[in-house]
């Protein structure tokens, strides 16, 4: 999954209609792990700050809670999928 820097609007609500099709498309979240990381920052050098990778994953999990369940909500693990530096990743 990515995120734009600034980005709210069709392009984003075409991006949930495609997280419902591949959820839909999920026979067991058992072994899933979802990666996230920010479109702006792909290639670029720059890194999500912990509070805004810990914002995505907030959205992420209220996202699975109100279109999968509560249970996949809470048991599926969610990492940064970005380039990450030490200090960033303790604080992750």
């Amino acid at each position: 999954m990515g995120g734009t820097k600034g980005g709210r609007g069709v392009s984003d609500r075409l991006h949930k209609i495609h997280c419902r099709l591949y959820a839909d498309a999920v026979p067991s979240w058992d072994n899933i792990v979802i990666a996230y990381e920010p479109v702006w920052a792909i290639g670029t050098g720059k890194v999500a700050t912990p509070q805004q990778a810990q914002e995505v994953h907030v959205a992420i999990r209220d996202w699975l809670k109100k279109n999968v369940s509560e249970e996949v909500a809470s048991k599926t693990r969610i990492i940064y999928g970005g380039k990450s530096f030490v200090v960033p990743v303790i604080a992750l």
